[in-house]
């Protein structure tokens, strides 16, 4: 009998482990599938990512071709308009100088039609009547002269006129092209986001994104300490102060309302913000905050098109998410310049300026270093 037992518990000891091993073998099959979707979703969205920063950087190269364009007809037209000028002013010397030979050949013709005795009386010496003559030939000669280089200078004028009219023409042709272009791929990119936010409402992987979000902070730390190392050859410059100096004095880089302060979590992560972000409309003019010399300009992940400029003695400003960037590696800057304009590259999803102050590679609060709030 205790044998039948013992078996019979060996029985059902056995089927229990069984049963709790094919539910195990079953939920490790679920957590498989689980992660290849996961991996999957996440590759369409790096994918999805890859696609916006191309996007943007189509957008920033168009906008930046677009004011260059507006530029060179702004040039076009103040060479035009001191063309017309100068024609203006041409042809009203023209209309005087044939006033003026119109009147000598009158005065001219009556003299020729006097009868040569009525000559000889008035004028008493018939040498001087001739050196009257050939001075009133002389003088017609010589305007007649000048009023010919006048209509050349004139068909000189109408030439280059109609050469400035056929470039701003061209110009005109190629900025609306520009302008429907950028049309198109605004339509593309908020097509792209729409998408990527439609993917984010399904993505649930809170570490992972918190894992990418470290290693874009990681990564930007790593860029700013090579960066500081590499322009540690700022020359100081005596006749301006320095940017410690500036302390509470630096003008916000942007005209906006800070969305974001300083030291605050950022928003569904455990992330502490290291800069500010200043909510503003896109395309606003993005300005440095002092002398510097431009240290990065690309796109990052996390920060959009960012810009980063080196004020010397350890000192950097970023300016992150923006429309477009205005300045290359390696231009100088001065305080007031423009050098990007705002947007929300980088998939945000609140358009402004991500705008960070670091000093020896730690963030500092620009609450401290900026006067007054970006309004």
């Amino acid at each position: 009998m205790a044998g039948g037992l013992t078996s019979s518990s060996t029985l059902l000891a056995a089927s229990d482990f069984d049963d709790k091993n094919l539910k195990l073998q079953k939920l490790r099959q679920l957590i498989g599938q689980q992660e290849k979707r996961l991996q999957q979703k996440n590759r369409i969205k790096d994918q999805e990512y890859q696609q916006i920063k191309e996007l943007e950087l189509s957008i920033h190269r168009q906008l930046v071709s677009i004011r260059q364009l507006e530029e060179k007809s702004l040039t076009l037209n103040d060479k035009a308009t001191r063309l017309k000028q100068e024609k203006t002013v041409l042809l009203d010397h023209l209309a005087m100088q044939r006033e003026q030979l119109s009147e000598e050949l009158r005065l001219f013709y009556i003299l020729q039609r006097q009868p040569t005795f009525k000559l000889l009386l008035n004028q008493k010496n018939p040498a001087r009547l001739k050196r009257v003559n050939t001075y009133i030939n002389y003088l017609s000669e010589a305007r007649t002269r000048k009023m010919h280089d006048m209509q050349e200078k004139l068909q000189e004028i109408a030439q280059i006129d109609a050469s400035l009219q056929a470039t701003l023409q061209e110009v005109s042709s190629t900025y609306s092209r520009k302008k429907t272009a950028l049309q198109k791929l605004d339509a593309r990119m908020a097509e792209r986001k729409k998408a990527l936010v439609l993917l984010e409402q399904r993505l649930k992987v809170e570490n992972r994104e918190l894992s990418r979000l470290y290693k874009d902070s990681k990564g930007l730390g790593l860029l700013l300490e090579n960066l500081r190392q590499a322009l540690a050859d700022i020359p100081a410059e005596t006749h301006k102060k320095t940017f410690h100096e500036l302390k509470g004095q630096l003008k916000w880089p942007v005209s906006g309302r800070i969305f974001r302060a300083f030291g605050t979590k950022v928003r569904n992560t455990v992330q502490i913000s290291r800069g500010v972000l200043i909510a503003t409309d896109t395309g606003q003019e993005v300005t440095a905050i002092s002398h510097g010399r431009v240290a990065f300009t690309s796109w990052l992940r996390g920060f959009g098109l960012l810009m980063i400029v080196d004020h010397g003695n350890g000192f950097m400003s970023l300016y992150g998410q923006n429309q477009a960037l205005y300045k290359e590696v390696g231009e100088w800057v001065d305080m007031g310049d423009v050098i990007a304009i705002s947007g929300n590259s980088g998939a945000q999803a609140r358009n402004g300026l991500y705008f960070e102050l670091r000093h020896n590679g730690e963030p500092v609060d620009p609450m401290l270093w900026c006067a007054g709030k970006p309004g």
